[in-house]
């Protein structure tokens, strides 16, 4: 069976007296290896087209699985990549990324182009070495299914905090919103996106009121910022004039700790002896501080203004870097 195709010589192994066994990443085909018969003999007619890093159109001759060179004629040389051997080599790995990416019988264009454009701009000195190296691997990762995730920080997962405040502005934005936390981002990819976020309403509001303003939230979303977002409902109370004088001082409290505490959820459970006061606290996840000692800290500074006053405080570590 006889095929004609054009591929990329990506490697070149000789192969008893003359002959060689080139490993080849095709239009039509993906990645072959094939025998070019009499490659290495003085003035063969395969020499030129078959030398590593040539872009060459191809006759293969294919039989129970192997193939064979019968006919091949050069498209592209690159021959600037001979003139400087840090050129050749950065060429050279290129060819070593494609092989190892690259699948047999499974053809791939965008990869193939992506080589070849890469390699000419490295042979006409289109632009630095360090640049088109830098474009090639980023771009035959994201072609080849090994795309980093570049939304957040690598070390912690956390979300840029520039998105994170973006979103939070925005719900903040719609009329009977108090307050939001518990912001959580999840990125599958372009236009993949998910997040969920708790958001504070006074609970005297009509429930029906502030579900379709839920609603109304999640579609905007959808819609503007291509975000699947889901709101969960929060209700505080916002005519007790205790609640609100502690959470201030609460709110004050905890970010001597660290600025960017904060807290949410805060309710009173009155008792005969003492008051109960609980709420939730986040701490930002470069706060090293134990959480015993955080929660002694703030039922400290809270008795030592309301002595029957108890703290109980359930500690969150943030999802988001509190740095710029």
């Amino acid at each position: 069976m006889f095929n004609t195709t054009r591929g990329l010589v990506l490697r070149e192994v000789r192969y008893k007296e003359a002959d060689k066994i080139l490993t080849v990443l095709t239009e039509g085909e993906g990645k072959l290896t094939l025998r070019a018969r009499g490659a290495m003999r003085k003035g063969s007619k395969f020499a030129a087209a078959t030398q590593l890093l040539t872009f060459s159109e191809m006759t293969l001759f294919g039989n129970k699985g192997r193939w064979s060179l019968n006919e091949a004629v050069t498209v592209e040389q690159f021959l600037g990549l001979r003139d400087d051997l840090s050129t050749l080599a950065l060429g050279s790995y290129f060819a070593e990324l494609l092989e190892t990416l690259s699948d047999e019988d499974c053809p791939d264009r965008a990869v193939l182009q992506l080589g070849l454009n890469s390699l000419y701009a490295l042979s006409r000195g289109l632009c630095s070495q360090k640049q088109i190296k830098a474009v090639f691997e980023l771009r035959l990762m994201s072609i080849t299914g090994y795309e980093p995730d570049l939304t957040g920080c690598a070390h912690c997962g956390a979300p840029e905090p520039e998105q994170v405040e973006h979103i939070r502005k925005k719900v903040m934005s719609y009329p009977g919103v108090l307050g939001t936390h518990d912001l959580i981002l999840h990125d599958y990819g372009p236009s993949r996106q998910f997040a969920s976020v708790h958001v504070e309403m006074d609970a005297h509001q009509d429930p029906l009121i502030s579900h379709d303003l839920i609603d109304n939230i999640e579609r905007d979303f959808l819609r503007e910022e291509k975000l699947h977002l889901v709101v969960h409902y929060d209700p505080v109370v916002t005519d007790d004039p205790r609640v609100a004088v502690l959470r201030e001082f609460i709110n004050r409290t905890v970010q001597e700790i660290h600025p960017a505490m904060t807290i949410h959820d805060l309710r009173i459970v009155p008792g005969n002896t003492h008051v109960n006061v609980v709420f939730d606290c986040i701490v930002p996840y470069d706060l090293k501080m134990e959480e015993s000692e955080i929660r002694r800290r703030i039922t400290k500074s809270v008795q030592a203004e309301y002595p029957n006053y108890f703290c109980v405080a359930t500690l969150e570590r943030s999802y988001v870097s509190g740095k710029k």
